[in-house]
C-alpha cells in the first residue's frame, strides 16, 4: 500500500516541487488503513519478539539504535555511516575532525536512546508526547554535545545556539526542513 501510493506520488515529485518543505507537512489521505497497518505490525512484531530469546532480542534493540540514529542524523543533513558509529561505540575515531565529530553525535545518540528505554521501564505510563518528556529527551542530547555541534542555522542561515532542553522560540533549519 505505502510502496504503492509513494510509486504514484514519486514520479511526479520532481515536475512540481523543488523543496522538501513545499509540500511539509504530509499527512496520510486513508488514516484507517494506516492505523490498521499499524497495528497488524505490532501483532506481527510481538509474535516475532516472542521466538526469540532476551539476548537475540537486546542485540537486535543495539543494531536497531545504530540503525535509528543512522537515519535520524542523516534527515538532518548530517550523515555517518554505520561502520563509523560502530567504529566509535568501540572507541575508535576518525582523525578528520568533521567525521569525528558526526561519530560523537552518533555515540550520544545511541546513548539518549538506551536512556529513554529505561525511563519508559521505570515509568511505564509516562506520555512521550508531553512537553515535559521531549524537553527531557533535548536535554539529555545536548547536555552531552560538545559546544561545537549545538549550533543550528536560523531562517536566514545565521547559527543559532541550541540551548539543552528548551524548546525553540524561533525557525531553525534542520537538513532541508525549516
Amino acid at each position: 500500500m505505502l510502496d504503492l501510493a509513494y510509486t504514484r506520488i514519486g514520479k511526479h515529485i520532481g515536475k512540481m516541487f523543488t523543496s522538501i518543505s513545499q509540500f511539509e507537512p504530509l499527512f496520510p489521505s486513508k488514516s484507517g488503513e494506516l492505523e490498521d497497518f499499524a497495528r497488524n505490525l505490532v501483532a506481527v512484531s510481538a509474535k516475532l519478539e516472542g521466538r526469540f530469546s532476551p539476548i537475540v532480542l537486546a542485540d537486535i534493540r543495539e543494531l536497531l539504535r545504530v540503525v535509528n540514529s543512522y537515519y535520524s542524523n542523516l534527515i538532518e543533513g548530517n550523515g555517518t555511516h554505520p561502520i563509523d558509529i560502530e567504529r566509535a561505540m568501540a572507541g575508535n575515531y576518525s582523525s578528520n575532525t568533521q567525521k569525528r565529530e558526526l561519530q560523537i553525535e552518533s555515540q550520544i545518540h545511541i546513548e539518549v536512546q538506551r536512556k529513554i528505554s529505561e525511563r519508559l521501564k521505570e515509568n511505564e505510563g509516562e506520555t512521550v508526547t508531553g512537553e515535559d518528556f521531549l524537553c527531557w529527551i533535548h536535554r539529555e542530547f545536548y547536555a552531552q554535545m560538545p559546544d561545537n555541534l549545538r549550533w543550528a542555522k536560523g531562517e536566514t542561515q545565521e547559527k543559532v545556539w541550541v540551548e539543552a532542553g528548551k524548546l525553540r522560540e524561533r525557525q531553525v533549519i534542520v537538513g532541508q526542513h525549516l
